[in-house]
């Protein structure tokens, strides 16, 4: 039996709190033997691709001197927490927020969602949290839009604004969509 701040295949150092007991080179060597013909292909046989990629990128960047201090798993962590917070934060109160702070919760749930689609394989039950963040994002886009446009119409009078959103039913159902957000909680604790 291997020490447990040692890979369990090639005694390689690991930090502590390494969840699958196995350095990055050794996983991927495990995904890629991994023999799962003869059992039902489920969720997680279709990310697998996926996960070895994110393992790929770590690892070249290991070869190249990158020193890591922490498991990916506490690192995804700890960097989702961040844009959550400015998120569940900055989005209690959309519609009582200007603009510019609007804007920037919007840009939070855009680094908040793409790190959570580049760290999604390393966890399940993800889609949800996901799509939700994703519809909060879409609202929070259409009304920059709206206030992009009425920039625009005011540095150049001879644009005039048609058939603009009701920004008031993008209040709403950007609040909603937040506070749906919120129920749903992180799916990386």
């Amino acid at each position: 039996m291997s020490e447990p701040n040692r890979c369990g295949k090639c005694g390689a150092s690991l930090p502590a709190g390494v969840l699958s007991g196995l350095c990055p080179r050794c996983l991927m060597d495990a995904a890629f033997t991994l023999d799962i013909g003869s059992e039902p292909r489920t969720a997680k046989d279709d990310i697998a691709p996926a996960v070895i990629a994110r393992y790929k990128i770590v690892d070249s960047l290991r070869k190249r001197g990158a020193r890591f201090q922490v498991p990916i798993e506490d690192f995804a962590e700890s960097a989702l927490d961040r844009f959550w917070r400015k998120v569940k934060k900055g989005g209690r109160h959309l519609a009582d927020i200007d603009d510019e702070d609007r804007h920037a919760v919007r840009i939070a749930a855009k680094k908040l969602r793409y790190g959570c689609e580049f760290f999604a394989p390393l966890h399940d039950g993800t889609k949800q949290f996901i799509t939700t963040l994703a519809d909060l994002q879409e609202h929070l886009g259409d009304l920059n839009d709206i206030v992009t446009a009425r920039i625009l119409a005011a540095r150049f009078p001879g644009i005039a604004l048609t058939d603009e959103p009701d920004r008031a039913l993008l209040l709403a159902a950007a609040e909603k969509t937040h506070i749906r957000l919120t129920e749903i909680g992180p799916f990386w604790r």
